[in-house]
């Protein structure tokens, strides 16, 4: 599906294809773009968030959905080591009794 400066790829399968974690990366350097925001909302959110840091463009933003869970701290490790800025938006999701959390990372400017 294609919108006005977009592209959203759907990609069947993420559990056995191999591609599935590094699709950002290898569409990064197959076709020489760097995105601007990529969104991390997959089965495989570890292997997506290493893979993806270097399709990122100079001002590039990450959101990584459901980060509310304990065991992406992982994730949050790797971002703070390469020098991004985390930013939480928290509350209670559509038809959830729980708070879920959105996190916004943005990678520090060296000055």
């Amino acid at each position: 599906m294609r919108f006005k400066n977009s592209e959203i790829y759907l990609m069947k399968d993420g559990i056995i294809d191999a591609n599935y974690p590094k699709f950002a990366y290898d569409y990064s350097q197959k076709n020489q773009v760097f995105f601007d925001y990529l969104i991390i909302d997959s089965i495989k959110r570890y292997d997506c968030a290493i893979n993806s840091i270097s399709a990122l463009s100079e001002n590039g933003k990450v959101i990584l959905d459901d980060s509310e869970r304990q065991n992406y701290k992982k994730i949050f490790d790797f971002y703070l080591k390469n020098d991004f800025e985390v930013k939480n938006f928290c509350g209670i999701a559509p038809a959830q009794l729980r708070i879920k959390n959105t996190t916004l990372l943005t990678k520090i400017k060296n000055l």
